[in-house]
């Protein structure tokens, strides 16, 4: 189903964009800026997904269960965690 979509301003309009890889439900989102592009995470039971065009295309990280994923703005690095105490960084370039 289309049920991804992002909004540049603010929450007012959104604008649908491609699903990601990872199937199922999705437990955790996180998003920031990465060379002038919105980056998006989304985690699940199923693994963890990241796009660092707006949505357009999406890439899996992993297939692990994550049920949170955060990234910090103003650095470039991210953690997701997830079942049985799984912690993970992610390096944002």
């Amino acid at each position: 189903t289309e049920n991804c979509a992002v909004s540049s301003d603010n929450g007012l309009t959104w604008k649908l964009t491609s699903s990601p890889i990872t199937k199922g439900a999705l437990y955790g989102s996180a998003m920031a800026k990465a060379n002038g592009q919105g980056c998006l995470f989304v985690c699940g039971p199923n693994g963890i997904d990241y796009s660092f065009d707006s949505g357009k295309a999406w890439q899996n990280l992993d297939t692990a269960n994550y049920w949170v994923v955060h990234v910090e703005s103003d650095r470039s690095i991210g953690w997701a965690a997830g079942k049985n105490g799984r912690l993970i960084r992610i390096n944002i370039d």
